[in-house]
């Protein structure tokens, strides 16, 4: 019997590449909408510090153009931004809630469709539609110097900065160094009012299968440095092949995780980007009941 003026809401976690997500499924159970405030139920189960521990909060919901509906919340409740890990995370979800019966679909995500397929046993991949808007190295004032930022926005944006082009970078490592305090500052930065930015930080590495790109990346609605985030992996992705420092695509990206994840693109005669893809880890993680007041 539930407890007067309290909601229960089943929910499932996922991770995308080490991104935390709890799911919830109002697909088959389209009342959740209308028991919780959805703003509210993100900032209390969205909190990494918190009994759960998630990054965000995904809603699967009814969709009139497509199999099923996104619904990505940030920890702080802000919705209408786009989440690449947390796209492969629905996917899958929907998959172990019988919503769909294969991973070769179509689905909405902020009105738009995109589509999913599986590549192999343990990864997923979601193709995305093409970059709103692609900003190539400009100059951008961080910690007392002008530093090479570039910006691109995918329903989410970003400023990326390659770690080896900052001075005050020189001679340390982008395993240790102060992600919080550059992170913030890019975050917050002017130059990106009123919206703000998602800050990644990248570097061109080699290991045995070739280059990759270790990044890490402080995010908005987070505010702070997440595991992965695959919004982040494609800007950096698209502003690297851009800017020549990577020559070969796809492009492989380490996460802060220690998982990798796989970013590809078609590039036209003109630069235009298309058939953005993002490939990765989903696994689903425990289940539980939220009870909620309601």
């Amino acid at each position: 019997m539930l407890i007067a003026n309290m909601a229960e809401i089943p929910f499932t976690m996922y991770s995308g590449a080490g991104n935390l997500f709890v799911i919830v499924d109002a697909f088959t159970n389209p009342t959740v909408f209308g028991k919780v405030k959805l703003k509210a139920l993100a900032q209390t189960v969205a909190n990494r510090k918190g009994p759960i521990g998630s990054d965000g909060l995904i809603v699967l919901g009814r969709s009139g153009r497509a199999p099923f509906m996104m619904n990505f919340y940030n920890p702080d409740g802000s919705f209408g931004a786009l989440c690449g890990n947390g796209a492969r995370c629905a996917v899958q979800a929907a998959l172990d809630f019988g919503v769909i019966a294969s991973a070769d679909t179509n689905f909405e995500v902020l009105g738009e469709l995109v589509r999913a397929e599986r590549p192999t046993e343990s990864t997923l991949k979601v193709y995305y539609n093409d970059p709103k808007k692609i900003k190539l190295k400009f100059k951008l004032a961080l910690g007392g110097e002008l530093v090479n930022c570039s910006y691109v926005d995918l329903g989410s944006q970003h400023g990326i900065i390659f770690f080896d082009e900052v001075e005050a970078f020189k001679g340390k490592s982008i395993e240790d160094f102060d992600i919080n305090t550059y992170g913030q500052a890019v975050r917050l930065h002017k130059d990106f009012e009123p919206l703000g930015v998602n800050a990644s930080f990248a570097q061109v590495m080699k290991d045995d299968e070739g280059e990759y790109i270790r990044i890490r990346t402080y995010e908005r609605g987070v505010e702070g440095e997440t595991l992965a985030c695959g919004t982040g992996c494609m800007s950096t992705a698209i502003a690297a092949y851009g800017l020549k420092k990577v020559s070969r695509l796809p492009i492989r990206l380490k996460t802060q995780s220690g998982e990798f994840v796989e970013v590809n693109f078609s590039v036209a005669s003109d630069g235009h980007i298309s058939e953005l893809s993002l490939e990765g880890s989903a696994v689903r993680g425990k289940s539980g009941i939220l009870t909620i007041s309601d």
